[in-house]
């Protein structure tokens, strides 16, 4: 079922932010959804579909430097704290919109690097009832950047956008109708991968796999993951300090899990659980 939904953008510090957002009567929760890495919020729409038909408020940015969202290269970051000042900022001006009053619980949602993005933010902010987190790259699975790493973070200082060619592969992704998709997108980084980012990624992934994390968190990973290693988020799991806080380990899911044939479980598991916290915790 196709929702409505409107689209605009948000000047926050130096970027145009693309915003997609669903309005529903009466949410039982609005969340804001952050994507992954050289994607962008449109590849989600079947996942936000079925979040509002369960009358989620909904708001999705790309992120800076992704997809239709200013910043260039596509893929690129200086430093990840752009993506967490840009979405705090970015939540912040929703809320105002669409929640002035703080009465509609407010969840932040992530897959990927958006699901580290919200894992920090998380920690950051008062005015959340909880984080869910999509596979977060808590721990990336690169064997040669990570073997390399101080190497490449040498080489960085003097070549700071220095890439690698980007090829996607089937076993990213669930079946092959969805590798087609991201790669006829045009919002979809394809061809480069910026090591800046990637490099990024694991140093704050690495500090944040080892904090502890006191509001209600939900945790999904899915075994076959390939991307982001499971071990990262077991580490994780031992720093949900809520007692309302939950990890969900899928079978037979890789990395994508929001296309994922199982796609309809994994929802009704994130709105039992938001039911839930939503009724007992203050």
């Amino acid at each position: 079922m196709q929702i409505n939904y409107i689209e605009t953008i948000y000047s926050i510090n130096k970027f145009n932010i693309y915003s997609t957002e669903w309005n529903v009567e009466k949410p039982q929760a609005m969340i804001i959804l952050i994507h992954g890495f050289c994607t962008y919020a449109g590849v989600m729409k079947r996942m936000a579909n079925m979040l509002v038909s369960h009358n989620i408020l909904l708001c999705m940015p790309d992120l800076p430097y992704h997809g239709r969202s200013s910043g260039e290269p596509k893929g690129w970051v200086n430093s990840f704290t752009t993506f967490t000042e840009i979405c705090n900022k970015y939540i912040d001006q929703v809320k105002e919109k669409y929640n002035p009053n703080g009465i509609i619980p407010i969840y932040i949602m992530g897959h990927s690097m958006g699901g580290l993005i919200v894992s920090i933010i998380g920690r950051q902010r008062k005015d959340l009832k909880g984080v869910i987190g999509s596979a977060p790259a808590y721990e990336i699975n690169n064997i040669i950047v990570i073997l390399f790493y101080l190497i490449i973070v040498i080489i960085l200082y003097f070549i700071p956008k220095l890439y690698l060619p980007l090829q996607y592969s089937d076993k990213e992704f669930p079946r092959k109708e969805v590798r087609q998709m991201f790669e006829e997108d045009q919002y979809v980084t394809k061809g480069k991968i910026y090591l800046k980012t990637i490099i990024e990624m694991i140093k704050y992934g690495e500090r944040e796999k080892y904090s502890d994390i006191f509001i209600p968190f939900l945790l999904i990973q899915g075994i076959n993951d390939e991307s982001v290693t499971m071990k990262g988020a077991q580490i994780k799991s031992t720093h949900l300090k809520n007692q309302y806080s939950q990890f969900i380990i899928y079978k037979d899911c890789i990395h994508c899990l929001y296309e994922e044939k199982n796609l309809k479980e994994q929802i009704i598991n994130i709105i039992n659980w938001i039911q839930k916290v939503n009724k007992n915790h203050n």
